[in-house]
């Protein structure tokens, strides 16, 4: 017997506990109706209660989405229950305004019902459903169990030409001559095959396709482009030229020519006209949000412009440019060379040898004094002939040796008079004392410069051998956006010439606000004698592997005008290569090197990095025609076919279809009642479309029979699902009861036992008595 340690108390109150444990648990189960209260309780059948009881709320879903998809028919039906009733009574009216025994003024009055009808089955087309068009033809899908497995609803479509010839209200009618397809979606005319990507696809500046990022332009899964890509990409489909295509095709490769304004790739296969975007990235100067137009210069350069009268033009081509090294500047004044086209004229002296020989010179209608021939000295005879022409009003005269050369005092001021030399001679001889040219060989005409034409901007930054872009306003014989290099600078002024170190240009005009561009690089060369050097310094010179630059001023060894290739040290310096590869590889392989330190200047030509554009030309709108099945491409799942022979509508401005069409005359163009011919035309019409009413009529109750089907399986599933959760998760309540009354007892006879238990040690008490 022991006091310290009480074991049957300890077991007592750990029989207790368990039933009170017990106890709560029951009742628990018997105030919420489940079996399962912990996890404990059931694991397994918590994992499988929980699963049912999600697939149950999807199949509520389920069921909400098929009962609007019900919805959404019984409403088509409702309309076209009256669309059969409306075309009934047009029926009717066509057959009554085909009797000949009515007036004009009768049908008249059948065509007017005959119209309003009409406008109601038009204006019924737009009807919609929650803001869903309830006729635009679109397949709807609808969701049919708990997994979100779909149907397709095929949709009824008004704009179906069946419908819409028989409602003609001005629209130009057609007979097909073969089978067309009418286009649910916008889209574009393949012209020439092309592939839709399965995965994400890459380009290389060198033309390399890759389903691996080489560095290139990237292509997303589901482009459509102009390149066979079958090789890398196995799964892309194949669509055959003229075929529909639901995006623009893109064409990669495009690069940059910055010194002409173009862009540049082999065989591009567009033509002048042709509407582009740039897909990803776009050259400077221009825009991935913009629609551009071509002009084909060759079969491997284009030129952009904005608009696709330009580009027919071929005139206001956008000029290209480089951010952080392109310039632009604005307001730049010309001033106009004084430059004249003037006779010369030239008299060559060939004196005689007889002393007293004397001649008189007449030039633009003035006489000189007679002059001595000196005897033997053709020079000396020359030179005093020509200071007595100095002498005579308006005009010049220079000897050099025994010719002299005769030109009006002011530049520009042509010589109006006839030159003429008058021969006395004393001893009567036959020696010609002088001979004047005038005309054949000896004529000549030449431009006489006055001052000189230059450019006027302040601070224009301009160093000679710049390449400069006129941009707007250049003056006569200037052309805008052509390359020009500056030839001189003094000060604010410069002269520009067509060809780097070439003459100055004359510009014929002047022009105070004329804006250009230069794509000039400013920097400094590193190089020495004994340590030349390919690195050059330059802030945030904008250039990126593969450019390809010239060196404007001659340096270090490198001529003016020579060509070199860009490798991108850093934002603000670089080196140069021989070639693009050699640039891009960075090495020691092809780098050009300066001997010199010093300031050195290039201009960017063109772009190794290249740019891909979308062909937007032979756009395809939504509900136009196609004679190529846009439906086994999967391009158009939805397009509507209307077979050879049948009436469709569409005006020929907005698509010309007389390849694969017969144009049909007025009374097809606007269906009425106004004669017995016309009536008998839309009676045809109006018999066609209420066929066609009975056929969508029918398709659209075979979908709600199969939504009423799907309806009654999912309230069935739901009812089974619900019924398996109640077996697993649903406590019986009897059962239950039965086990709540037992551990009641149990806690109950547990406390009380406890009681006595701990009354056990007072037993010890009896010993020490």
């Amino acid at each position: 017997m022991v006091i310290n340690t009480n074991i049957e108390a300890q077991t007592t109150a750990n029989n207790l506990n368990v039933s009170q444990s017990m106890l709560a648990k029951s009742l628990s189960r018997l105030s919420s109706g489940s079996k399962i209260i912990v996890p404990s309780d059931d694991a397994a059948g918590l994992a499988v209660s929980s699963r049912l009881n999600s697939q149950i709320k999807r199949l509520d879903s389920a069921l909400s989405n098929v009962i609007n998809a019900v919805s959404f028919t019984q409403t088509q039906d409702g309309f076209m229950k009256t669309i059969d009733k409306a075309y009934r009574r047009m029926g009717e009216l066509a057959i009554l305004a085909q009797d000949t025994t009515k007036s004009d003024e009768d049908r008249a009055l059948y065509n007017q019902e005959f119209q309003q009808l009409k406008s109601y089955v038009s204006e019924t087309t737009k009807q919609d459903f929650n803001g869903v068009s309830l006729f635009s033809g679109a397949t709807l899908d609808v969701t049919v169990d708990a997994d979100g497995t779909t149907f397709s609803m095929v949709g009824i479509n008004l704009g179906d030409p069946t419908y819409t010839s028989a409602t003609n209200m001005g629209v130009d009618s057609w007979k097909l001559t073969e089978d067309a397809y009418m286009l649910s979606k916008d889209g574009y005319k393949a012209n020439a095959t092309t592939y839709k990507s399965s995965v994400d696809l890459w380009r290389s500046a060198a033309g390399t396709w890759s389903a691996a990022n080489n560095g290139g332009t990237k292509f997303n899964s589901g482009s459509y482009i102009s390149e066979d890509i079958s090789t890398v990409d196995t799964s892309a489909t194949s669509i055959a030229k003229d075929n529909f295509i639901a995006g623009a095709a893109i064409s990669g490769g495009f690069k940059a020519e910055y010194d002409d304004n173009e862009l540049e790739k082999t065989a591009h296969g567009l033509s002048t006209g042709d509407a582009l975007s740039f897909h990803t990235s776009a050259p400077g100067g221009l825009s991935t949000t913009t629609t551009y137009y071509i002009n084909k210069k060759d079969d491997d350069h284009i030129t952009i412009h904005t608009t696709k009268a330009d580009a027919n033009a071929g005139i206001n081509r956008v000029d290209l440019t480089r951010t952080g090294i392109s310039a632009a500047k604005t307001n730049v004044a010309s001033s106009v060379a004084t430059v004249a086209v003037a006779q010369k004229d030239i008299i060559t002296v060939t004196a005689g040898n007889h002393v007293g020989d004397t001649f008189t010179a007449t030039v633009n209608g003035n006489s000189t004094a007679a002059i001595a021939s000196t005897v033997g000295d053709n020079n000396t005879t020359a030179t005093n002939l020509a200071a007595a022409i100095n002498a005579l009003a308006g005009v010049t005269a220079a000897a050099v040796g025994n010719v002299i050369t005769i030109t009006a005092a002011t530049p520009g001021t042509p010589l109006t008079g006839a030159t003429s030399v008058a021969l006395a001679n004393s001893d009567g001889g036959n020696n010609q004392v002088a001979a004047i040219q005038t005309g054949g060989a000896g004529a000549s005409v030449a431009n006489v410069a006055g001052s000189a034409a230059k450019f006027t901007k302040a601070d224009h930054g301009l160093s000679v051998g710049d390449r400069v872009t006129i941009t707007k306003n250049a003056p006569t014989a200037f052309t805008a956006l052509d390359t020009y290099y500056v030839q001189s600078v003094s000060g604010n002024d410069f002269t520009l010439s067509a060809t780097s170190g070439g003459a100055a240009l004359a510009p014929t005009s002047a022009v105070a606000n004329m804006e250009f561009t230069t794509d000039t690089v400013a920097g400094t060369a590193s190089g020495t004698v004994g340590t030349p050097s390919g690195t050059v310094t330059a802030t945030s010179h904008g250039l990126v592997n593969g450019d390809r630059i010239s060196l404007n001023n001659a340096h270090g060894g490198k001529t003016a005008g020579a060509y070199f290739f860009v490798s991108r040290v850093d934002a603000n310096s670089f080196k140069i290569y021989d070639t693009a590869v050699n640039a891009r590889a960075g090495g020691a392989t092809g780098l050009q090197t300066f001997n010199a330190s010093g300031a050195v200047r290039f201009s960017l030509i063109d772009s190794d990095t290249s740019v891909a554009v979308q062909n937007k030309s032979d756009a395809l709108k939504k509900g136009m025609y196609t004679t190529n099945n846009p439906v086994t491409t999967g391009e158009d799942t939805n397009a509507v076919l209307a077979k050879s022979g049948e009436v469709i509508n569409i005006s020929k401005a907005t698509q010309d279809i007389s390849s694969f069409a017969t144009e049909l005359d007025a009374d097809y163009d606007n269906t009425n009642l106004k004669s017995v011919l016309s009536s008998q035309i839309a009676l045809s019409l109006v018999k066609l479309a209420i066929t066609q009413v009975a056929t969508d009529r029918a398709r659209l109750g075979a979908v709600q029979s199969r939504l009423n089907f799907t309806n009654e399986q999912l309230a069935v599933t739901k009812e089974n699902l619900s019924a398996a959760i109640s077996r697993i998760a649903d406590v019986d309540v009897a059962e239950e009861a039965t086990a709540y009354a037992r551990y009641q007892i149990l806690v109950q006879s547990g406390t009380e036992m406890l009681k006595q238990a701990n009354q056990l040690p007072q037993s010890a008490l009896q010993l020490l008595r």
